[in-house]
């Protein structure tokens, strides 16, 4: 699990996963985006564990998503945001070149019920985000599209036992015959 880490902001940290030699996906709502339309700072840290950073870390530099959502002083989202709730993130250095990278795979309808979906993150509420936590085999429900200025994006509604600071991980699978 080299290729996820701990994003850390000045709002508090979340969970990131490599997806190129610098591109790294985490959660939009961890950006740290400012009233001026500016993001502050953001540091990516792949199998941090205990303070440990076998990798070393890299910096944010730029940001992109299909659709910005709104920023609110709650910091809460409407259930049509969450389907937009995902950033790519430009790093400072080719730190996926050491620690390899995701794929990826568009989601499936038929997948939903399906009890072969894996989480891992760094939640706040066990271990103080010091240590991935990993949930093992849960389904995802359904699937929700949602489709913004010609985008399509989706609402994957789970059970998967996930809390603050986990948010960005990925939710993976395994299929015969590979990935």
């Amino acid at each position: 699990m080299s290729a996820v880490g701990k994003v850390q902001t000045s709002r508090g940290s979340c969970t990131g996963t490599m997806v190129g030699a610098r591109l790294m996906v985490t959660a939009q709502h961890c950006l740290d985006r400012r009233r001026d339309g500016s993001v502050g700072w953001m540091k990516f840290t792949p199998a941090y564990y205990d303070g440990q950073a076998p990798y070393g870390s890299a910096n944010a530099e730029k940001f992109r998503y299909y659709h910005k959502n709104p920023h609110r002083a709650s910091g809460r989202l409407y259930e049509s945001e969450f389907a937009w709730d995902h950033v790519v993130v430009k790093l400072n250095w080719h730190i996926g070149k050491k620690t390899g990278s995701w794929g990826a795979r568009i989601y499936h309808p038929s997948w939903n019920g399906k009890s072969y979906w894996k989480h891992i993150g760094y939640g706040g509420d066990k271990l103080r985000g010091q240590r991935p936590l990993f949930h093992n085999i849960a389904p995802i429900h359904s699937a929700v599209a949602y489709t913004k200025g010609g985008r399509k994006s989706m609402l994957l509604k789970h059970t998967i036992d996930s809390a603050g600071g986990q948010s960005g991980g990925p939710v993976f699978g395994h299929w015969k015959g590979g990935g």
